[in-house]
C-alpha cells in the first residue's frame, strides 16, 4: 500500500555518486556500535532514575528509555525528510515498529525468569492499545494522502498522534507508593 502509486527516481544515486560504498558502511558500523555499547548501560540509568525519582518502571521505560533509544532513529527520520526519501522514512518508522515488537518475542526466550508476557505490568496494556491506535492513524493517513494542514503547519492526523501520546504518558504516570 505505502508504494503503490509511487515510482523509484534515480535523483538519490545521482546525488550521492561521490560517495564511497566502504566509507559508509565503516561509518554505519562505528555508529551502529556506539549505540549498542551506550544501550547496554541505559537500562542501569533507567533504574536508578526511577529509584531516585520515586517513578515506576513503566513510566520510565514509557516515556525516557523510549525517547533515549528512539531520538536516533528520529534523527535518522527528519535527515531522510530533509533528502525528499519520504519511502526511506517511513520504512524506516515502520520496519523500527515492527522489529520492537518482535523483539518482545525474542527477549522472552533468553528470559529465564518466567514469561515476560505475564510478568509485565498492566499499564503495559494502556500502552500497547495507545500504539495501536497510532499506528492505525499513520496508516490511515498514508492510504487516505491527505494534505491538508491546520494553519498550514500540522495535519489533524499530527494533532492525534501528539493527543494519544499525551494519554499514554498521563496513564502511565503512577509514583510508587
Amino acid at each position: 500500500v505505502v508504494f503503490q502509486g509511487r515510482s523509484a527516481s534515480g535523483e538519490e544515486e545521482i546525488q550521492y555518486e561521490d560517495k564511497n560504498l566502504a566509507t559508509e558502511m565503516t561509518w554505519l558500523i562505528i555508529s551502529s556500535l556506539v549505540i549498542i555499547g551506550v544501550g547496554f548501560y541505559l537500562p542501569i540509568v533507567g533504574k536508578e532514575l526511577a529509584t531516585v525519582m520515586g517513578w515506576t518502571d513503566s513510566f520510565v521505560g514509557v516515556i525516557f528509555l523510549a525517547f533515549v533509544t528512539s531520538f536516533p532513529e528520529f534523527v535518522v527520520s527528519f535527515s531522510l525528510a530533509k533528502m525528499g526519501s519520504i519511502d526511506m522514512l517511513l520504512g524506516n518508522i515502520a520496519g523500527s515498529n515492527m522489529f520492537n515488537i518482535g523483539i518482545v518475542f525474542i527477549i522472552d526466550v533468553v528470559y529465564l525468569k518466567g514469561n515476560i508476557l505475564v510478568e509485565a505490568s498492566t499499564k503495559n496494556i494502556s500502552v500497547g492499545l495507545i500504539a495501536i491506535m497510532m499506528n492505525f492513524i499513520v496508516f490511515f493517513a498514508v492510504v487516505r494522502h491527505s494534505t491538508y494542514r491546520i494553519f498550514n503547519i500540522i495535519s489533524i492526523n499530527g494533532i492525534l498522534l501528539i493527543i494519544l501520546y499525551i494519554i499514554n504518558i498521563v496513564v502511565v504516570y503512577q509514583p510508587v507508593s
